[in-house]
C-alpha cells in the first residue's frame, strides 16, 4: 500500500466523504494501525528450510536465526530434538509436569526434568 500517514485523511475524505464522521474516524484509525503493522513496524522474518536437510542442518539455520530473537535454553532445544525423534514423548513430559506440580503446590517446568542425550 503506498499510502502514507500523514495522507490518510485527505484518502478518506475523497473516497468515503458521504460517510458519517464516526464511520470515518474508524476508517482513518484502522488505515493508520495497517500502515503501521505493515509498513513502519519491524518485520517478522522467516526462513524457510528444504524438508530434504538432515536434522543437524535444520537445527543448526534454527540456532542460527534465533539468536537474533528469543533465544532458548539448551533444554529447549534438546526437548524439540526429542520430540522430533518421539512425537508421543510430547505428551508424556506435559503429563509428567502436571503430576508433579499437582494441586498448584510446585511449579515445575519442562526444564525441571532430566532428559538425555539423544
Amino acid at each position: 500500500m503506498k499510502l502514507k500517514i500523514e495522507d490518510i485523511a485527505d484518502y478518506v475524505d475523497s473516497q468515503f466523504g458521504s460517510f458519517d464522521d464516526d464511520a470515518k474516524k474508524l476508517i482513518r484509525r484502522n488505515l493508520g494501525k495497517f500502515i503501521q503493522r505493515f509498513s513502519i513496524d519491524t518485520k517478522l522474518s522467516l526462513q524457510e528450510v528444504e524438508e530434504t536437510l538432515p536434522y543437524e542442518d535444520v537445527l543448526e539455520v534454527f540456532v542460527r536465526v534465533n539468536s537474533g530473537g528469543t533465544v532458548l535454553t539448551k533444554s529447549d532445544l534438546v526437548f524439540s530434538t526429542v520430540i522430533l525423534n518421539s512425537p508421543n514423548m510430547e505428551s508424556t513430559f506435559s503429563d509428567l509436569v502436571e503430576d508433579l506440580n499437582g494441586n498448584g503446590d510446585y511449579d515445575f517446568d519442562i526444564d525441571f526434568l532430566p532428559i538425555p542425550a539423544m
